[in-house]
């Protein structure tokens, strides 16, 4: 299984690399499928969240 360290190493690594969140969810999914040989073993959901504070000055999206 793709556990739960390797899940949030990854996550780590590719927002302190400063890579997108659209894309890091294209590698994490390589990544996934390549640790299972391309074959998942059971079912599997990613969900993308991309979060944008507000900044001090009041500004800023959701």
């Amino acid at each position: 299984m793709f556990k739960e360290g390797r899940f949030t190493d990854f996550v780590i690594r590719a927002t302190a690399a400063g890579v997108p969140a659209p894309e890091a969810l294209r590698r994490l999914l390589r990544a996934v499928l390549d640790h299972q040989r391309g074959r998942p073993d059971d079912d599997a959901t990613i969900l993308l969240f991309e979060w944008h504070p507000r900044s001090a000055a009041g500004g800023g999206t959701f």
